[in-house]
C-alpha cells in the first residue's frame, strides 16, 4: 500500500475513482483466481457483474472480460454450447453492472455508449502512447515512482515458467491496461 500511489489516491484525493478501481479489480482477481480452471455458470455470472461494477469506476477495467474469456477458451473445444453459454452469461452480467454508467451517460451525453472517453475526443490517443512518460519520468512515471512494481513485473518471468496460462490471462489485461493508461491524456 504505501510503496504505491494507492496511499496517495486514499489520503489525499479520495474523490478519485482509483480507490474504488482497485478494490473492485482486487475482487475481480480473486473471484476469477478461485475458480481459474473451470468457469461455473454462477462464477460467470458474478465475474461478468463484477467486471461491469468495475467498469463503472474506471471504463478501462473492462478489460479484465479477458480473464473469463481466458478460461472459457481453455475448454472451448471440446464443449462448445456450455461454453457459448457461460461466456453469454459472462457478457450479459457485465450489461448488468455497467447498466448505471451506461444510463449516466445517457443522460449526460446522450449515449448509452460513447465513442470517446467521458473526458474528450484528446484525452486517448490509442495511435500514440507515451510509453517513455509513463513508466519511466522523472514526474510521475509508474516504475521511477513505484520501483516495488520493477518486483512485481520481473516476476511474471517466474510466473510464466509455473504457469503459462495463469501468466498470460493476467497478463494480458495488465499490458492492455498500461497501454491504454501510456496513451492517455
Amino acid at each position: 500500500l504505501y510503496a504505491t500511489f494507492l496511499y496517495w489516491y486514499l489520503v489525499h484525493e479520495p474523490a478519485m475513482s482509483h480507490p474504488a478501481s482497485f478494490f473492485a479489480a482486487a475482487l475481480v482477481l480473486r473471484v476469477w483466481w478461485t475458480g481459474r480452471e473451470r468457469l461455473s455458470l454462477r462464477r460467470a455470472a458474478a465475474l461478468g457483474l463484477l467486471i461491469g461494477l468495475a467498469a463503472c469506476m474506471r471504463w478501462q477495467n473492462a478489460v479484465l472480460l479477458l480473464l473469463p474469456a481466458a478460461t472459457l477458451s481453455r475448454h472451448a473445444g471440446g464443449q462448445p454450447w456450455p461454453t457459448l453459454q457461460r461466456g453469454l452469461l459472462a457478457l450479459l452480467a457485465f450489461g448488468v453492472g455497467a447498466l448505471p454508467q451506461m444510463l449516466a451517460w445517457k443522460t449526460l451525453f446522450g449515449s448509452y455508449l460513447l465513442s470517446d472517453p467521458p473526458q474528450g475526443r484528446d484525452f486517448l490517443r490509442l495511435d500514440h502512447p507515451y510509453l517513455l512518460e509513463t513508466f519511466f519520468s522523472s514526474r510521475h512515471g509508474l516504475l521511477y515512482w513505484t520501483p516495488l512494481l520493477w518486483a512485481g513485473y520481473l516476476g511474471y518471468l517466474g510466473l510464466a515458467r509455473r504457469n503459462a496460462f495463469v501468466a498470460a490471462a493476467t497478463g494480458v489485461p495488465l499490458l492492455l491496461m498500461s497501454y491504454v493508461n501510456a496513451c492517455s491524456g
